[in-house]
């Protein structure tokens, strides 16, 4: 197990969140500089239709959230220069994500 695995979890283990898919989402958004608007909420179309958006694929079928985990991780290795940067996403998932639990908002 490399030093990322041991830091944090990944996208495409579980116990899979639809709060901490979409914390994951703007955090590689905020960390990767792309583009593109972050979610303002966590409802399961939102957070396919922005996979969809992020992903260069055609992923027409990832609706369940254990499957949005995995799209979401493929995005990050996919995008992402090198660990670092992977560890980065991952630290400010949970920073959003314990923000998410406490004030019931994304951000």
């Amino acid at each position: 197990m490399n030093e990322l695995e041991k830091d944090f979890r990944k996208f495409d283990e579980p116990p899979f969140l639809m709060g901490r898919v979409a914390c994951g989402i703007n955090a590689a958004i905020e960390v990767l500089n792309l583009p593109v608007e972050k979610l303002t909420d966590y409802e399961p179309m939102s957070i396919a239709y922005k996979l969809m958006e992020l992903s260069s694929k055609d992923y027409q079928n990832y609706i369940q959230v254990e499957d949005q985990g995995r799209l979401l991780q493929d995005i990050i290795e996919m995008k992402c220069k090198d660990d670092n940067m992977r560890r980065s996403i991952l630290k400010l998932c949970q920073q959003k994500y314990d923000h998410l639990l406490k004030e019931k908002e994304l951000i």
